[in-house]
């Protein structure tokens, strides 16, 4: 194995850089989770249950799914 050369022979200055590139990443990707929160599943579920009971009662949907047209 041929020995390491350069100022910083152990690599630690490239290691501490990675360190803080991830807090910066993590640091950002909080950030954006705060401002766009994840979907409610029950409640795009019930979203999309409002559609279909909308399309049934307009006439364009079968109670079991298939379309009308």
């Amino acid at each position: 194995m041929a020995a390491a050369t350069g100022a910083d022979p152990t690599g630690l200055s490239g290691m501490a850089a990675g360190y803080a590139y991830q807090a910066e990443v993590n640091a950002n990707l909080k950030a954006w989770q705060a401002q766009n929160p994840a979907p409610n599943p029950d409640a795009e579920l019930a979203k999309v249950e409002a559609i279909r009971q909308k399309a049934i009662a307009d006439g364009v949907l079968n109670p079991d799914g298939t379309s009308k047209r």
